[in-house]
């Protein structure tokens, strides 16, 4: 149950990600806006709230909102993972590979930005950089299906069949595993 009258930050946060969860991202942006209202500094309102935007596709306040977590925690990779996403959102591919690039220099091992930068690099039809990207990615999780298929992707788009038969049949493969 939800408190009817918060009387703090932590309380409006917390009203805010139950709205969140019911997919009611009005209330839960406003519930937000007032913990942060209450805690400039709180960083999980910001990232909640950039996420109640990202949803209702609203991009540009998305991105201010990463933004100001960035200035918040600069040494923090999520903020830049969460800013490059959505950059991707809007298909500003070049700002989003700067991002999970930052974000991958303080965070070698941080599979999901490998992904979504060679994601990226395969929407400029860079295949070369997305096959690397993507193959960190399956050596950093050998399991993560979404990477075999973009890779697989990549490999068919560079005309390399073979590799992208082989890709798509393990992702396939650990599809059905998964189940």
């Amino acid at each position: 149950m939800t408190p009817s009258m918060p009387s703090n930050a932590q309380d409006y946060y917390n009203r805010g990600r139950n709205y969140h969860r019911e997919a009611n991202y009005d209330r839960a942006i406003s519930d937000y806006t007032q913990a942060i209202e209450l805690k400039p500094d709180y960083a999980d309102a910001y990232a909640w709230r950039a996420l109640a935007y990202f949803e209702k596709k609203d991009y540009l306040r998305a991105l201010a909102n990463w933004t100001i977590i960035i200035g918040l925690f600069p040494n923090q990779a999520y903020g830049y993972v969460g800013r490059a996403v959505a950059h991707y959102g809007v298909e500003d591919y070049d700002r989003a590979i700067e991002d999970y690039t930052v974000a991958i220099e303080l965070r070698p091992d941080y599979a999901d930005a490998y992904r979504n930068r060679g994601a990226a690099y395969l929407m400029k039809e860079d295949y070369d950089r997305a096959i690397a990207d993507l193959t960190r990615t399956i050596e950093l999780m050998p399991d993560y299906v979404l990477a075999y298929e973009l890779r697989g992707k990549a490999y068919r788009k560079k005309g390399e069949l073979n590799s992208a038969e082989a890709d798509l049949s393990k992702a396939e493969q650990l599809q059905k595993k998964g189940q």
